[in-house]
């Protein structure tokens, strides 16, 4: 169990943090942690950090879906807040199946949630959204909802080219249409296909306010059947 000053970590063994521990063995820090599934997290005050990695090498934990049923993480039923550092997210394949499939989807159902943070993380392969979220209400930029930073998001969308109903975007807030004090900055968008980059969804009942979007790439090496929109606003109020 945790409370709101103490949050359980998740982290690949590192000579930093673990080099004074009984039994340690350099070599327990060489290889990479591999999660040959789907991780689902169901309370808050959770973070999971590979410790090492950037771009889209050097990760020191892997989440790899081979199963394509659900979403590669799944944060729901609490109010966060959720980390994800230095961990590469690989989806079941960017055109696979006909589901919603995500990178990351966190489903907050309590309002004013906040300090929802992924950074340095490699997120790819993804037959649907990249990340999926949505009511992280933060109070200031020192206190933000969420912040969505460093990452190289590669490849998400392509279950939209056969199902046009399930298309995506790397990045979709949406979830309950409420946030507030929200940061996407220094991440890469490379081969994502999808009705935006980040799109901001809810239309008139959304309350999308106070985002700062800044120093990202959007590229694409290949040309054939690719569409997407920077940034997605479905009204302004």
């Amino acid at each position: 169990m945790t409370t709101p000053t103490q949050m359980l970590t998740i982290s690949t063994a590192n000579a930093t943090d673990n080099s004074g521990d009984t039994g340690w063995n350099a070599a327990y820090a060489t290889e990479q942690a591999v999660i040959n599934g789907t991780l689902g997290v169901y309370h808050g005050y959770f973070e999971i950090n590979g410790v090492t990695g950037s771009g889209t090498a050097g990760h020191g934990i892997r989440i790899n879906d081979t199963v394509g049923a659900t979403h590669t993480i799944t944060f729901s039923n609490d109010a966060g807040p959720y980390h994800v550092h230095n961990v590469e997210i690989e989806g079941p394949g960017y055109a696979y199946g006909s589901l919603a499939i995500d990178g990351i989807n966190y489903n907050s159902i309590v309002e004013n949630s906040k300090g929802f943070h992924v950074s340095y993380c490699y997120i790819h392969e993804i037959p649907r959204n990249a990340i999926t979220t949505g009511l992280t209400v933060g109070t200031d930029w020192t206190d933000p909802g969420m912040t969505i930073e460093n990452n190289f998001i590669e490849r998400t969308g392509g279950v939209g080219i056969a199902y046009p109903a399930v298309h995506g975007q790397p990045i979709q807030v949406a979830f309950n249409t409420v946030d507030k004090y929200t940061i996407f900055r220094n991440n890469t968008f490379k081969n994502c296909r999808g009705s935006a980059a980040i799109a901001f969804l809810g239309g008139a009942s959304a309350d999308h306010s106070y985002s700062r979007i800044y120093n990202n790439l959007f590229y694409f090496t290949i040309t054939s059947g690719t569409y997407i929109h920077l940034l997605r606003i479905t009204e302004l109020i």
